[in-house]
C-alpha cells in the first residue's frame, strides 16, 4: 500500500498554482508544443517554473524564473535540450548580465547591461501589462525589452487595438510591434486577454521558443481558462523540476 509520506507527497500544496498552454503552427495548425507553468515558493522565495514538452509528453526544455509575480523583470534561465541552446539574465550589483549560447557546440556569450526601471524581460511581460492596464487604453506605450539573443534591449510599442467579444466573454486585444522606424517589416505580436480578471488567453507571433533547427516560430498559443489549477500537488512540480529533458518532436518541430 501507499505510504504515509508517498500520500502527503500526493496531496493538493497550498501556495502551487499551475496553468498550460498549447503551442500551434500559425500557417497550418500543427501542435508543435505544450508549455505548462508553475508558480511557488523556494526557501521563502518566489519562483516560476515552465516545462516545455513535445506533443508526444516529452520534455524538451525548461525555463526558471526567479523574483515576485508582479515584477516585469525577473532574473530567468532557459535551457532547451534539442540542440543546446540556452538563454538567461540575472541582476547582480546593480548591472544586468545577460547570456546567450546558440546550440551545445558554439561559445557562450554574455554582456553586461544598465538595469533599466521600465525595462520588461521574458514572463514579465504578463506582470507589466497587469501593472498598466488602465494606462494601456489611453496612450501607445514604449517599453525596454531585453532580447537576450541580441545581447541588448529593443524598443516595443505596445498599444491598445480593441476590445470585442469571444465564446461569450469580453475580451481585450492588444498589440506589440518594434518601435523602431523599420518595425513595419516585422510581424506584430498580438495578445488576447480576458476584461474580467485580466487572464491571458491567446499570443499570436513570433514565440521565444524556436524549433529544433535553432529558427524562429510563427505561433499562436492557447491559454484555456479549464487549464489552470491552485493547489498542485508537491510531487507533480517535483518531477517537473528534475525530470530529464529527452523530448526531440521529430525534424519539424
Amino acid at each position: 500500500g501507499l505510504s504515509a509520506i508517498t500520500l502527503l507527497a500526493a496531496a493538493a500544496t497550498p501556495g502551487i498554482d499551475g496553468y498550460s498552454g498549447s503551442a500551434y503552427a500559425r500557417d497550418d495548425g500543427r501542435l508543435l508544443y505544450r508549455e505548462q507553468h508553475w508558480s511557488y515558493q523556494q526557501h521563502g522565495q518566489p519562483r516560476q517554473l515552465v516545462l516545455y514538452t513535445c506533443p508526444d509528453g516529452r520534455p524538451f526544455a525548461r525555463k526558471q524564473l526567479r523574483g515576485p509575480l508582479d515584477s516585469s523583470d525577473p532574473d530567468f534561465d532557459l535551457v532547451d535540450a534539442r540542440n543546446g541552446y540556452r538563454e538567461g539574465a540575472h541582476k547582480h550589483n546593480g548591472k544586468l548580465q545577460v547570456y546567450v549560447q546558440e546550440n551545445a557546440r558554439a561559445k557562450r556569450r554574455s554582456e553586461t547591461l544598465p538595469l533599466k526601471s521600465d525595462a520588461v524581460i521574458d514572463a514579465g511581460f504578463d506582470a507589466y501589462v497587469h501593472t498598466h492596464w488602465d494606462a494601456l487604453g489611453h496612450s501607445d506605450a514604449t517599453v525596454p525589452f531585453l532580447l537576450p539573443s541580441h545581447l541588448g534591449y529593443i524598443d516595443i510599442r505596445l498599444n491598445d487595438a480593441t476590445g470585442t467579444r469571444e465564446d461569450g466573454q469580453a475580451v481585450r486585444k492588444l498589440r506589440m510591434r518594434l518601435a523602431a522606424w523599420y518595425g513595419f517589416a516585422v510581424p506584430a505580436i498580438h495578445l488576447t486577454y480576458s476584461l474580467r480578471g485580466h487572464r491571458l488567453m491567446r499570443f499570436e507571433g513570433i514565440g521565444t521558443i524556436r524549433d529544433a533547427h535553432g529558427d524562429n516560430q510563427n505561433v499562436r498559443i492557447e491559454f484555456p481558462a479549464d487549464a489552470r489549477h491552485r493547489d498542485v500537488p508537491q510531487v507533480q512540480l517535483q518531477r517537473a523540476l528534475s525530470e530529464p529533458l529527452n523530448g526531440r518532436c521529430g525534424a519539424s518541430a
